[in-house]
């Protein structure tokens, strides 16, 4: 099982990786949405989806109030949702959940078992389990965004393109 996070540092670690996951959903277009690179991918938009849906049911899970979340959202992308749809989502999902965190889950809260999939997990750990769903499938939206051609933003240190952009060689 991972370190036990505080409530400050899992706060901390959802405002600094949703800031991350916010600039790679910005680059989406809504064109792009129902691109499938293989048959061993999902769709762009539908993978988009997943990360949001995601934050919402899992952090749900938790007992955390996320604004917008209901059981009755659907786990597949709603025909027509556009990329503003699903960044405002996003954020309404991130935001309310760390204000919840905030407010009602003191360090003592967040060590308590739960049961999630079927498993015996701590809040905190469900948390942070959530936001390492969340990094996992940001990077393979990286990977299909590159894939079809557009320009990804670096988020743990320059992208190839910044790079350039600096003036410096690309690193090997």
């Amino acid at each position: 099982m991972m370190d036990q996070k505080s409530q400050v540092q899992l706060i901390k670690l959802l405002e600094e990786e949703s800031k991350m996951t916010e600039r790679v959903l910005s680059v989406l277009k809504d064109t792009v949405l129902p691109v499938q690179i293989s048959n061993n991918t999902r769709p762009i938009g539908q993978l988009a989806w997943h990360i949001v849906y995601t934050v919402g049911e899992m952090l749900s899970k938790t007992g955390l109030k996320v604004e917008g979340y209901t059981e009755t959202l659907p786990s597949e992308i709603p025909v027509g949702t556009t990329v503003s749809e699903l960044l405002t989502l996003y954020k309404q999902f991130i935001n309310s959940a760390i204000i919840s965190l905030k407010d009602s889950f003191p360090d003592e809260k967040l060590f308590e078992s739960i049961n999630l999939y079927g498993e015996d997990w701590t809040r905190a750990y469900a948390i942070e389990a959530m936001v390492r769903h969340e990094i996992h499938h940001r990077a393979q939206l990286i990977f299909l965004l590159r894939a079809v051609g557009f320009k990804v933003p670096g988020l743990y240190g320059p992208a190839q393109e910044e790079w350039q952009e600096m003036g410096l060689p690309i690193p090997k």
